[in-house]
């Protein structure tokens, strides 16, 4: 699998196909109610189909991102707000780019936090991030790196597994 989440987890929740998504939830099939009753969404989108692939959704790799063990990328600061900023970054001469498995979707993790998806087409890495997003996580980068600055923390690029 992709970001190798053991197939146990994986196997551990319900999904659902709707539209152009894929749901997680643990309600069982014959509990959630018939389409076209009214009521909230029961579960989380964690896939979206596009017409060439199927890309995960921040909301799933937030889910899982515990069980996340491949590739993924761990941006500091300093990266994660080029990274936004510029819509992609050149990780060529970063010492573990060997890590990452192989090109495609890729786990974005911010300080260890997982903020969502980015596509790896070596050597570059480029965010899949929503536009409307943006503002708010470079606000959040700003206020986590003024308090790391004042530990006086240093920093290194990033983690790439």
């Amino acid at each position: 699998m992709r970001f190798g989440v053991p197939e146990n987890i994986i196997r551990s929740y319900n999904y659902f196909h709707r539209s152009d998504m894929i749901w997680a939830t643990t309600i069982p099939e014959d509990k959630r109610p018939l389409f076209g009753q009214h009521f909230q969404m029961q579960g989380l989108r964690v896939v979206r189909y596009s017409p060439y692939t199927i890309k995960p959704t921040t909301v799933g790799i937030q889910f899982f991102a515990n069980h996340i063990k491949k590739n993924k990328v761990n941006l500091n600061t300093k990266m994660a707000k080029e990274l936004l900023v510029r819509g992609k970054i050149n990780l060529e001469k970063h010492p573990s780019i060997e890590e990452i498995q192989e090109p495609g979707y890729v786990a974005i993790f911010i300080n260890g936090i997982p903020v969502g998806c980015a596509e790896w087409k070596p050597p570059t890495l480029k965010h899949m991030i929503p536009t409307r997003r943006i503002p708010d996580l470079l606000h959040t980068i700003e206020m986590e790196d003024s308090i790391q600055n004042k530990d006086g923390e240093e920093q290194t690029c990033c983690t790439i597994t």
